[in-house]
């Protein structure tokens, strides 16, 4: 008889530490425990934007004056605004979970000794943002960035990279028929 009490009690131990240990595991979000910090890596308004520089294959440069953006090597030729203006927009907030492992102070492991691209922002306030563009970590799919006096590296989208190979005459507006002949007429 007593030990059949101790078997009881044994089984009676057990179902309560496997009923506590369900519920514990049920109530408790791992997801959380492992915090991502976030990085901002820029933060401004894209309306305070006066200038935007790229380059990289190709040399982008953009001046706004009077709400009205122009790419300087076009000369008089508009551009579409709402292109540079998306352009612009991919700059003004950026933000991060993930920066790159390891030593920050060895830029050539992230490609940003010689960056893919250098992007130059601008501001009305007359300060500048300028940005480093590094190579691609396959593995992540997602692209290294500085900023120009943050000692970090992070991981980017590459939707923040993407258009950056285009040129200037890729932002020309493109005239249609109807405005030729609106024109001819004239």
């Amino acid at each position: 008889m007593k030990k059949q009490k101790i078997q009881i009690f044994i089984l009676c131990l057990c179902g309560i530490l496997c009923v506590g240990g369900y519920l514990f595991f049920r109530a408790h979000d791992f997801s959380q425990d492992a915090e991502e910090t976030e990085f901002t890596v820029t933060d401004f308004a894209s309306d305070e934007v006066d200038a935007l520089q790229v380059s990289g294959e190709t040399n982008l440069n953009f001046v706004r004056e009077d709400g009205t953006w122009t790419e300087t090597s076009l000369g008089d030729t508009p551009v579409d605004q709402d292109s540079v203006t998306a352009l612009v927009s991919r700059f003004s907030h950026i933000t991060t979970t993930q920066s790159a492992p390891g030593d920050a102070g060895n830029l050539s492991e992230y490609g940003l000794t010689e960056p893919a691209y250098t992007i130059t922002v601008s501001l009305s306030d007359k300060n500048t943002i300028t940005l480093y563009v590094g190579k691609e970590n396959d593995l992540l799919a997602k692209y290294y960035l500085k900023r120009e006096g943050d000692p970090g590296v992070y991981l980017v989208s590459e939707g923040i990279v993407s258009g950056l190979d285009k040129t200037p005459e890729s932002f020309a507006v493109e005239e249609t028929k109807e405005t030729l002949e609106e024109t001819a007429q004239d």
